[in-house]
């Protein structure tokens, strides 16, 4: 037991934590230090050296790994103008409307919040009500299995079963502030709105570039890599995208899923598809992208091409 007068003196853990034996360990050579004498340790015997020092309060450290625990404890945002002091940068997530900086993706998401259009916020909550749904339904026992009345397909959750639904019945609740198009599900209808706003939240750590979607990122990150992890097994040409390698296939296969909407004629690929379009049937129209193509079939054939 602890001497009575270091009771009542002082009633902390630390000071208790003296008496007890216990020990920490010294980051930088290994030794096992009786409790609270770390720091005077690392000052006589190592020379005071942590150069890992943290850029939002000023606490540093001996280890680059410390240091990236440490951080993690910092949820705001982050200081934008400082650099940490160690060989590895703080992760910075940036709002493309405002600048603001935070240092975890899900808070700069929760941030965003902040800049949806009325029709966008309410179509984020409805979505996030219903998942906090499932994620109680989920918790507990028996949970139920929804079915298709149509295919059969079985979904867990009543979201994926509705976006299942969808695919049958061509419903299309999510409307661009901005246009007339409608999309079948939220996140169509997220990265669509970057259209019109021109954020680019991904962003390429080794050059300028950013994409509005995560994959095309993905996607770009390989040709400063060199990486081509798609081969093909007929002749061991390698792409870095997977839909290359199933379009290069169609070479050997000889499959021609496109077709033209205006004339007999069938592509391997949906951007010769495309080039066919503008060279055949539009040459006398300025309809620089497939958007443009779509809009002016859907026109000319009366029907939803989206």
């Amino acid at each position: 037991s602890l001497p009575d007068e270091c009771e009542d003196k002082i009633r902390s853990l630390a000071h208790k934590m003296k008496h007890s034996g216990q020990t920490e360990r010294c980051e930088i050579c290994g030794l096992h230090i009786s409790y609270g004498n770390v720091r005077r340790h690392i000052q006589v015997v190592h020379n005071g050296v942590r150069k890992f020092a943290c850029n939002i309060c000023g606490k540093s450290f001996s280890q680059s790994n410390n240091l990236k625990t440490h951080l993690r404890m910092h949820t705001d945002e982050i200081n934008t103008t400082g650099q940490p002091s160690s060989t590895e940068d703080v992760p910075q997530f940036n709002c493309h409307t405002c600048g603001k900086s935070f240092t975890r993706l899900r808070f700069l998401k929760r941030h965003q919040i902040l800049h949806f259009t009325p029709e966008e916020r309410i179509a984020y909550e409805q979505e996030m009500s219903q998942k906090r749904q499932e994620e109680n339904a989920a918790r507990g026992k028996g949970r139920k299995i929804l079915i298709c009345p149509t295919c059969g397909k079985t979904s867990k959750y009543v979201t994926q079963h509705q976006e299942h639904l969808r695919s049958h019945t061509g419903e299309k609740p999510f409307k661009c502030p901005h246009c007339d198009r409608h999309f079948r599900y939220y996140n169509q209808m997220k990265v669509h709105i970057r259209l019109h706003t021109g954020e680019r939240p991904y962003k390429c750590n080794s050059c300028d570039a950013a994409f509005r979607v995560n994959a095309h990122l993905r996607l770009h990150v390989l040709t400063h890599t060199g990486e081509k992890p798609h081969k093909c097994l007929a002749c061991g040409k390698a792409f870095r995208a997977k839909c290359n390698l199933v379009s290069h296939m169609r070479l050997h296969t000889g499959e021609k899923p496109y077709h033209c909407r205006l004339c007999p004629e069938k592509f391997t690929n949906v951007r010769v598809m495309w080039d066919h379009y503008k060279k055949t049937h539009f040459k006398d129209q300025d309809l620089r992208t497939p958007v443009e193509i779509k809009n002016k079939l859907a026109e000319m054939l009366d029907a939803d091409l989206t």
